[in-house]
């Protein structure tokens, strides 16, 4: 186990990542961890999405926490999905969900973020930078650059190169 930490605080030195990130990528429990890699595996049968960039956002927009709360209470859970993302995931994938009923649902979560990311990658003409940013800020604001969305870019890219290293590493299925 402590390997698996060293190895994960080394490659994220490699990658400019500094302590901080590290403490707070390692105070997530490895059980959490694998709780929301299963659901993301599950899932994505439906979004041929990349799992380590599902993780990462997960971890950038919550830190894993299905019951955080953002955008003074416009945006909830894992994935920080916002009335608007949801809509266009309703429309898109013809589902009912609501927030109020994501609130208590990791699964529909994860399910609901990923299903807007599959959106937004589609209107970004697939490349896949502009659709994080667009994740975070809106396709439009992601298309002019600001700095906001390209400070969140960065940070979905290094976690997500952690976590292919740890799901590379560990047989997170046990």
């Amino acid at each position: 186990m402590m390997n698996l930490y060293l190895y994960i605080g080394l490659t994220i030195l490699i990658l400019g990542g500094s302590k901080l990130i590290y403490n707070k990528y390692k105070n997530n429990s490895k059980d959490t961890f694998k709780k929301w890699y299963y659901l993301v595996n599950k899932l994505n049968h439906h979004f041929n999405m990349d799992e380590s960039i599902a993780l990462a956002i997960i971890h950038v927009e919550s830190n894993g926490n299905p019951k955080a709360v953002g955008d003074n209470g416009n945006s909830i859970g894992l994935m920080q999905v916002t009335q608007p993302a949801l809509s266009d995931v309703n429309e898109f994938f013809g589902k009912n969900f609501s927030l109020s009923e994501l609130v208590h649902n990791p699964e529909n979560q994860i399910y609901a973020g990923m299903a807007y990311f599959n959106i937004v990658y589609r209107r970004a003409e697939q490349n896949i930078d502009l659709a994080i940013r667009g994740y975070n800020a809106g396709l439009r604001r992601a298309k002019e650059n600001d700095s906001i969305s390209q400070s969140y870019l960065i940070k979905v890219k290094k976690y997500a190169e952690i976590f292919k290293q740890y799901i590379g590493g560990v047989n997170v299925n046990v």
